[in-house]
């Protein structure tokens, strides 16, 4: 019988573990990769290899059981002997039922802004949830991801109910993170504070 639960046990085990530790640029980078690869047509392909840039559709399902996917425009090209994939403009994640859950926007040069990308969480009834952006800084020397995620709450809706801060190295190590009532972080909220419950009704 334990030639069955181990398995079992160590596929927990492994999932825990990622849980609760954060996957570094890197790593996401090298996930995303094979994600597009697999995608790839032949038609794509070639002309990819032929030296132009593929402008596509990509969607993919999120879990095993199709319950939502994430779609959006995906650059490739080829270069220096590997694809180069580039997706831009707005994501939507959506539920198996068209529902829109989320958005994914990302964010070039161009555009001008302090963030990199934002993402949008939307309820089921459509009102927004939270809205996460990161912005590249320098923290005692270091430079650090500083993602913002600015939670509204149920009752008054559109309403700032909090701001977590969370600063982290490349390699996904915590530097520092808290709460407080403003993106700047000048009001911090005291240690151990939790907004009421009511205000957290999904």
């Amino acid at each position: 019988m334990w030639q069955l639960f181990l398995p079992i046990g160590i596929v927990l085990g492994t999932g825990i573990y990622f849980l609760g530790k954060p996957i570094s640029d890197a790593g996401w980078q090298r996930i995303n990769y094979r994600e597009y690869s697999r995608h790839l047509t032949k038609e794509e392909i070639a002309v990819a290899q032929r030296g132009e840039t593929v402008e596509k559709t990509h969607k993919v399902y999120g879990d095993i059981w199709h319950s939502y996917y994430d779609e959006g425009p995906l650059q490739v090209k080829w270069a220096d002997g590997r694809y180069q994939f580039t997706p831009h403009g707005t994501w939507h994640r959506l539920s198996r039922h068209g529902q829109l859950q989320a958005e994914n926007i990302y964010t070039t040069p161009a555009d001008r802004v302090t963030y990199k990308g934002i993402w949008k969480q939307y309820r089921p009834d459509g009102s927004l949830d939270f809205v996460m952006y990161g912005l590249p800084e320098t923290l005692n020397g270091d430079s650090v991801n500083h993602t913002l995620t600015v939670q509204f709450g149920r009752q008054i809706p559109a309403d700032t109910l909090y701001v977590q801060h969370y600063y982290a190295r490349k390699d996904g190590r915590t530097v520092r993170q808290f709460l407080a009532r403003d993106t700047k972080g000048r009001q911090p909220l005291p240690e151990g504070w939790k907004p009421a419950p009511n205000d957290l009704i999904k």
